[in-house]
């Protein structure tokens, strides 16, 4: 399945497909969240929190999010 296409399906609130979109980059975003988290909070803590908001706006179906990967890095940094 291509990233458009789950990223429409994890939109509608299709877990599965957000649960493959989230695992194909999941390595980028940790690495991200470690050098975001620089030993002040633990990074994991920091990635979940993210991704539980991200979740969240798509399981409410309403909310049209362009690049969630940048989403969560944003997410992160804030």
């Amino acid at each position: 399945m291509n990233e458009k296409l789950l990223l429409e399906r994890a939109a509608q609130g299709d877990r599965a497909a957000a649960g493959t979109y989230l695992g194909t980059h999941l390595p980028t975003l940790r690495a991200a969240a470690r050098r975001i988290a620089a030993g002040r909070i633990d990074p994991d803590d920091l990635l979940a929190d993210a991704v539980e908001g991200l979740l969240s706006k798509w399981a409410d179906g309403r909310t049209q999010i362009e690049s969630p990967r940048s989403y969560l890095l944003v997410s992160m940094r804030n």
